[in-house]
């Protein structure tokens, strides 16, 4: 079944022609190609860095965790909580690296609830140095926003 000319309606050889050889005129350009999503060198770092501190952190928490909270005076039930924070920034930061904008909003909000215990249990200047991260994740992937989906 024959394509036809949308500019002088004549009748075209080859059905995915891109130029009319009666008028000329270019029927569809080159294809257009998606920009190519690659996250920057600091930004696969950083991440690779929280992903590897989550795992640490879990690990430690599953091992130590009874003892940790008896030296560090606080609660048992933090333990439990703390570990599927480290289980949930896991899973976002892997979320974030394949290009999912909503991985990171919860990875801020996994840093100001950790903030809140931390400040519950008086771990003092070190409850900010999980929003000092966040900041520095949002440096390395700022340039690359518009290409989260």
């Amino acid at each position: 079944m024959p394509k036809f000319c949308p500019t002088c309606g004549k009748p075209l050889q080859f059905e995915n022609a891109e130029i009319c050889p009666n008028c000329g005129v270019r029927i569809k350009g080159p294809e257009q190609s998606q920009p190519t999503k690659k996250h920057s060198t600091f930004a696969k770092i950083w991440m690779g860095l929280m992903l590897i501190g989550s795992i640490i952190t879990v690990f430690v928490y599953l091992i130590s965790g009874n003892q940790i909270a008896r030296t560090a005076h606080i609660p048992s039930f933090i333990i439990p909580i703390l570990i599927l924070i480290g289980i949930g920034m896991m899973v976002l930061l892997i979320f974030l690296y394949k290009w999912k904008k909503w991985a990171f909003y919860g990875l801020c909000g996994i840093a100001l609830i950790t903030l809140l215990i931390n400040i519950s249990i008086g771990a003092g200047v070190t409850s900010f140095f999980g929003l000092i991260g966040i900041g520095i994740l949002y440096l390395s992937i700022s340039s690359e926003w518009n290409l989260y989906e």
